[in-house]
């Protein structure tokens, strides 16, 4: 979603996740309600990212941080309780009345299967394995946590296709307040992996990880836990791709989606 909303009042997907997560002064605040309650679809996509958020944070329900969530879930419920629309999702009575939205929705927009529910550690690959913990040693580092700079992504994109055996792109996803820091590459046992960190202003981290392993091709997002550290992985054309990040707060799940729509193009081109 690279912006939706009526005219004139256009909501980024990167301002929808700090709506949801209560982070939205008053003003910025008011002024995504105000797009929410005109566009149903971006409502759908508030919805989604409010399941993604309970997905994550381990139970069936998450409580908003921000009361004006649970307000507008209120106020739409009448509203969207009963519509049947396709790839939209709900806001249930119960939850609502909880304070908490919880919707029915999708990883992908693409007509993708999708698996919701946090897998057992034990069905992640071993590319997946091996990249969480890479990313727990890493991720943290203040001093080194990459070999390759973003200043030097040239040089990271021809280093990872030469020894992927792959043509690669760097993908980019400051719409969603990740910078990238830069990158290394990985060896394990089945072979070469290369990794990508990034940054947002809070200090969260995400590592973009890839390379030609064995994964199901199913077009389905998955999700796992590997100790503090959630996963997401695909498979695009001939390389296996993964989101991780330790604990919840970067969103997993939105910089997954976003990155996995970005590889399946690269695999299409």
């Amino acid at each position: 979603m690279s912006g939706r909303g009526g005219a004139g009042n256009v909501v980024s997907e990167a301002e929808l996740g700090a709506f949801c997560d209560g982070e939205l002064d008053d003003a910025s605040a008011a002024r995504v309600e105000a797009a929410l309650q005109a566009d149903p679809a971006l409502r759908a996509e508030m919805a989604r990212m409010m399941r993604e958020r309970a997905t994550l944070s381990g139970g069936p329900e998450r409580e908003p941080t921000d009361p004006a969530v649970a307000a507008l879930a209120t106020r739409l419920a009448g509203r969207l309780r009963g519509r049947r629309r396709r790839r939209v999702a709900t806001f249930a009575a119960a939850a609502i009345a909880a304070a908490a939205a919880v919707a029915a929705g999708g990883w992908f927009a693409h007509d993708a299967a999708v698996t919701r529910q946090v897998l057992p550690a034990s069905e992640a690959p071993r590319f997946v394995e091996e990249a969480a913990g890479a990313h727990a040693i890493f991720a943290p580092d203040e001093v080194h946590p990459v070999e390759f700079f973003s200043s030097d992504e040239e040089l990271m994109r021809e280093w990872f296709s030469g020894h992927l055996d792959h043509a690669v792109r760097i993908p980019h996803i400051e719409d969603l307040g990740f910078e990238l820091i830069g990158g290394r590459l990985l060896g394990g046992a089945q072979g070469a992996t290369a990794q990508l960190m990034y940054e947002n202003a809070k200090g969260d981290r995400v590592s973009v990880v890839f390379g030609r392993h064995p994964a199901p091709q199913d077009g389905t997002l998955h999700l796992v836990r590997l100790g503090d550290v959630y996963a997401s992985w695909w498979k695009a054309g001939e390389l296996a791709w993964a989101v991780l990040e330790s604990g919840a707060g970067a969103d997993v799940s939105a910089v997954a989606t976003r990155v996995a729509a970005v590889s399946r193009r690269m695999a299409a081109d």
